[in-house]
């Protein structure tokens, strides 16, 4: 496996890891994204990050980005 496809599998699980805890990052970008020396991915500064507690919560995470438009 490319250590491309490597991280982004680390990254997939990551990311399963911290929805099934009910939590959105909603700032995911390379600059949150961190290895270190044994190629352990974190998921950095969750400052903006959401907690999914509430049915329309559960909608906004099913059907929503947050970020930048691109039209």
């Amino acid at each position: 496996m490319s250590k491309i496809c490597q991280i982004a599998s680390y990254l997939i699980r990551v990311l399963q890891n911290i929805h099934g805890r009910g939590i959105v990052h909603r700032d995911l970008k390379p600059q949150n994204i961190m290895l270190d020396r044994d190629s352990r991915l974190y998921i950095i500064d969750y400052g903006i990050s959401r907690k999914i507690s509430s049915v329309d919560d559960e909608v906004y995470r099913k059907q929503s980005f947050v970020g930048k438009s691109v039209r």
